[in-house]
C-alpha cells in the first residue's frame, strides 16, 4: 500500500477508500485483507489484465494525439543474467537510438522470478535462458548460447588437461561444482544436461551472481558451470582454465510476453526489434566492450 501510495502521490487513506469504491462498483472484493497487508484474490487475478490493457490504451491514446509518427513511453523488460549483463546494453542502444522517446526500465534476476513478476504484469516481457511452463505464458525461440565448465589453472582437472589434453566423463565424477541458484537458467541446465550424467558430484557453493562464482573458480574452490561469454576475459588472462565435456552445452534462449498481455505499438516493435537482431550474446558483448 505504501509503494502504490506514493507512485500515485496519494496518501494510504485516499487509496484505501479508492480501493473499497472500486470494489464497492465491481461488487467484488479484489484483495484479501491479511495482517494489514492487501493480496490479490482470483477476482482481483482476473481483473488484473483488463486493468493493465486500459491503462496501456489510455497511455496509446495520449501519445497519439501527442507524437503522431514517434513511439514513445515506458517498456518494463526484464532479462536473465547473462542477457541483461552481456546482450541487452547493446540492444538498448541501437533500439534507443531508433527510438529517442522509449524509456525502458531494466530488471535483472533469475528466470524463475521473472516468470513471476511477468505473470503479475509487473514485467512487459522477459528475455530468458531457462525453460518456463506456465501457460500463461507466449514463448518464442530466440536465440542460442554455450555453457561451458571452467577451474583454476591449478585445479587437478585442468592440471591433468594440460599434461594430457583430454578429460573423459570419468573425470569428472566427485568433483566438487560452484553453481547458480535454483530458478535459474544457468542452473536448470546444468541440472537437465550435465548432473544426470555423473554418479556423484558434490555443491561446494551456490551462488546468484556469475561474478561470485568466477571468483570461486578463480580461488580453486571447484569447477564452475558458466555461459561462454562470461568467461572469456578469464580465459585470456589465464586466470581460468576451460575443461572440455563430452556433453552438448548448447542452450536456447527466449522471450516471453503473458498471452494477456495487451500488445501496445511500442512493445510490439521492441519484441519484434529482439527477434531480428543479427548478433549473438558473445557478438553483443564483445560490441559492447571498450577496444584497445
Amino acid at each position: 500500500m505504501t509503494q502504490a501510495s506514493e507512485m500515485l502521490f496519494l496518501t494510504k487513506p485516499a487509496l484505501s477508500m479508492a480501493l473499497q469504491e472500486l470494489e464497492k462498483q465491481l461488487g467484488q472484493r479484489l484483495f484479501d485483507r491479511v495482517n494489514n497487508r492487501l493480496h490479490l484474490n482470483s477476482q482481483g487475478r482476473r481483473l488484473l489484465p483488463m486493468a493493465d490493457e486500459l491503462l496501456q490504451r489510455a497511455h496509446q491514446i495520449e501519445q497519439t494525439f501527442q507524437q503522431d509518427t514517434e513511439l514513445s513511453g515506458s517498456l518494463h523488460i526484464g532479462a536473465s543474467n547473462t542477457i541483461g549483463n552481456y546482450m541487452l546494453p547493446q540492444m538498448l542502444g541501437a533500439f534507443i537510438e531508433q527510438h529517442p522517446e522509449c524509456t525502458p526500465h531494466i530488471t535483472i534476476d533469475n528466470t524463475h522470478d521473472l516468470a513471476g513478476k511477468l505473470t503479475s504484469f509487473e514485467l512487459d516481457m522477459i528475455l530468458v535462458e531457462g525453460n518456463l511452463h506456465d501457460p500463461q505464458l507466449i514463448l518464442h525461440d530466440w536465440q542460442q548460447d554455450e555453457m561451458w565448465l571452467v577451474a583454476s589453472p591449478q585445479h587437478p582437472l585442468a592440471q591433468r588437461y594440460l599434461a594430457t589434453g583430454t578429460l573423459t566423463l570419468l573425470d569428472f565424477e566427485d568433483q566438487y561444482w560452484i553453481v547458480r541458484e535454483q530458478g535459474s537458467g544457468s542452473r536448470e541446465h546444468f541440472n537437465t544436461a550435465i548432473a544426470p550424467h555423473l554418479d556423484a558430484w558434490h555443491l561446494r557453493l551456490e551462488l546468484n551472481q556469475s561474478e561470485a562464482i568466477l571468483g570461486a573458480c578463480r580461488a580453486g574452490l571447484g569447477i564452475g558451470y558458466m555461459p561462454a561469454v562470461a568467461v572469456e576475459t578469464d580465459l585470456k588472462l589465464g586466470t581460468l582454465c576451460r575443461l572440455p565435456l563430452p556433453l552438448p552445452t548448447r542452450r536456447q534462449l527466449r522471450t516471453a510476453i503473458h498471452k494477456e498481455k495487451y500488445l501496445s505499438p511500442l512493445l510490439r516493435c521492441f519484441h519484434e526489434f529482439c527477434m531480428a537482431w543479427p548478433h549473438t550474446v558473445a557478438e553483443s558483448a564483445q560490441s559492447a566492450s571498450p577496444q584497445g
